[in-house]
């Protein structure tokens, strides 16, 4: 795709406003904890989980809840902080790197993660959820290494965090007797060459397209998930996170955003805050109505307003153009500037690198055609139509037979991309994972 974001870093406007949206956390039935007008602090807890209150969510900035806002059947969306000239934070205790090494006691690492609201950064899988305290994973997965088209670079992000990172990893090591596994590019040039030797972890390398950097990929190839057991994901740059908040006793609010697509017309990193207003990242005349603003990558990622805010677990803010559009005598276009998976257009058999997409979806929904498509694409062991077909039927005990435990949305986008019956099966499969679980 156009519009890979160069490597550069720029400083962004800074934001007055930002915010928590609760729909960013799956498995969580969240309470509020605030109301319009309170004051806090950076740091301060402005959800919890109902079925357990020690998952919170806190505050990426100090000043004064402005707005909650709700959607359809009251369903909790945004908490919006306007961020005050003299905000301020909760103070943690701050440890040496020294000291982090000496810590031996998981329950205390594993309260003050959570006191700090950064235990959501953890997720688990099976069920691709906000991973459960109390339960010891078999293994811990960290990726440098997302392939998802047009997303921020992790290694680019941390090359600047070597001590935060390598505390990270230590904290992590204290959840588990299993390994940390680090899945790295196969690149003998890496950027970052300390990652090949960072300390507590085993280093995994991996190459090929997309979906090669999906934590699905990671966890089939290296360690498989045994039945009952439990691993945890987290991205690069969230470990470094923990681990500065270790080293600094402060929730850590610096953000640094890929701003990318077609529609940016120098597409770059942005130094901001978790949380921030996607306005103050964006170009001033940008049209909303002409382009589609993505909190994150364009296979998983949300799609917000100009006037919305950066998703929890987003590096990435992805514009592409608005489709929608009809084309004159579209039936006639040879296609040679367009992307084809499925050879519909002259370009599939004239590859000139890079392509102009936009959010048109080219048909309508229809019956799933069964002629491979989704096969040629998944990277994991499974047989995708027949799970598909599966979950669409209702039956999840046999979905769990044909694999979907061991998927979630980002293993299964590129089905929804080549899927000539235009289904969502990110959606789909999210649907599943919960009912599965609900019912035990």
């Amino acid at each position: 795709m156009k519009g890979a974001a160069e490597p550069t870093l720029r400083e962004a406007q800074a934001p007055k406003f930002v915010a928590i949206k609760p729909t960013d956390f799956k498995g969580i039935k969240p309470r509020l904890l605030v109301q319009v007008g309170d004051d806090v602090s950076i740091g301060t807890p402005l959800v919890e989980d109902k079925t357990d209150p020690r998952i919170r969510f806190v505050s990426p900035g100090g000043g004064k809840v402005v707005a909650v806002n709700r959607g359809r059947r009251r369903r909790l969306e945004e908490i919006v902080i306007e961020i005050s000239p003299e905000e301020t934070a909760l103070d943690f205790q701050a440890r040496p790197i020294d000291q982090i090494d000496a810590l031996d006691d998981r329950v205390q690492v594993q309260a003050n993660l959570l006191e700090a609201g950064l235990w959501p950064l953890i997720i688990q899988r099976p069920y691709a959820r906000i991973a459960t305290p109390d339960v010891e994973p078999q293994a811990i997965f960290v990726s440098a290494h997302d392939t998802e088209p047009l997303t921020a670079d992790q290694i680019f992000l941390i090359k600047d965090r070597r001590e935060d990172f390598e505390a990270g990893l230590t904290v992590l090591s204290k959840f588990t007797e299993g390994c940390i596994h680090l899945c790295l590019p196969k690149n003998p040039n890496l950027d970052v060459p300390w990652l090949n030797t960072a300390k507590g972890c085993c280093v995994q390398h991996f190459s090929g397209p997309h979906p090669t950097g999906c934590f699905g990929t990671f966890i089939e190839n290296v360690e498989p998930v045994r039945h009952g057991k439990t691993a945890w994901t987290l991205k690069a740059a969230d470990v470094a996170d923990i681990g500065k908040f270790f080293l600094t006793g402060r929730y850590p609010t610096e953000r640094i955003v890929a701003v990318s697509g077609e529609s940016i017309e120098s597409p770059g990193y942005f130094r901001t805050r978790a949380g921030a207003h996607a306005s103050t990242l964006l170009p001033k005349d940008l049209s909303d109505s002409e382009n589609r603003v993505i909190s994150g990558g364009v296979l998983t990622g949300t799609g917000i307003h100009r006037e919305g805010f950066l998703g929890f677990y987003h590096s990435t803010l992805t514009v592409i153009p608005e489709g929608g559009k009809r084309r004159l005598f579209g039936w006639l276009d040879p296609g040679f500037t367009r992307s084809s998976y499925s050879r519909a257009f002259v370009s599939a058999f004239n590859n000139n690198g890079s392509y102009s997409f936009d959010t048109s979806m080219n048909g309508d929904k229809r019956a799933i055609v069964p002629i491979g498509s989704y096969e040629s694409v998944m990277a994991l062991d499974i047989e995708p139509t027949f799970l598909f077909k599966s979950i669409m039927y209702g039956d999840l005990e046999e979905a769990g037979k044909l694999g979907l435990l061991d998927v979630a949305e980002e293993d299964v986008a590129l089905c929804s991309y080549v899927c000539h019956s235009k289904i969502d099966y990110c959606s789909l499969v999210r649907q599943a994972l919960d009912q599965y679980e609900k019912e035990g």
